[in-house]
């Protein structure tokens, strides 16, 4: 790529070319003196000298999800929804029970539950057990980051509501 306005090749923080539609590590952008942007990017890797274009699975951090079956799935909510994440890590570490529903770690999967925070313990509940506290699953947090277990709060939910368009597409669209 060319610099609109001097020309010049515009190049990563590494001093290589970047090329149209090359995907960079945003958490590794930097202030540089190398490009007129004042700015440069890191890709995050090479394959035969070009940029690989291939994200590790070790840093996706989703902001949607799609969520799998779960029999105890909060009402607003059903399998196959699309949701919005919230990841914000001060709004993980102090949960509020308003209703809102969270993507947990619950033994070793994700799930969808409603919390309520009581001194150091976090308490998760399901649909089945929303009406009976006695029956919501405890979590000391003694000595464990909340952060591990939070994960995420569900701020949209989107449905898909039929499989196959009703009619022809609508031109004015």
């Amino acid at each position: 790529m060319t610099d609109p306005n001097s020309g010049a090749p515009v190049v990563d923080c590494n001093g290589q070319p970047t090329y149209s539609g090359e995907i960079f590590n945003s958490r590794l952008a930097q202030q540089s003196t190398l490009n007129n942007a004042g700015y440069c990017g890191v890709p995050f890797g090479y394959a035969n000298g070009l940029p690989s274009n291939v994200i590790p699975s070790n840093v996706i951090d989703p902001l949607a999800a799609r969520l799998g079956p779960d029999l105890v799935l909060p009402k607003a909510l059903a399998a196959h929804d699309l949701v919005l994440l919230d990841q914000n890590p001060r709004v993980r570490s102090q949960p509020d029970g308003n209703a809102a529903v969270w993507v947990v770690k619950e033994s070793a999967s994700l799930c969808v539950r409603y919390l309520r925070m009581k001194g150091a313990t976090l308490f998760l509940a399901n649909e089945v057990t929303l009406e009976d506290p006695q029956q919501w699953h405890s979590i000391p947090l003694a000595g464990r980051n909340i952060l591990d277990i939070v994960r995420a709060r569900i701020v949209w939910i989107c449905r898909e509501m039929e499989k196959e368009p009703a009619g022809p597409a609508d031109p004015a669209c």
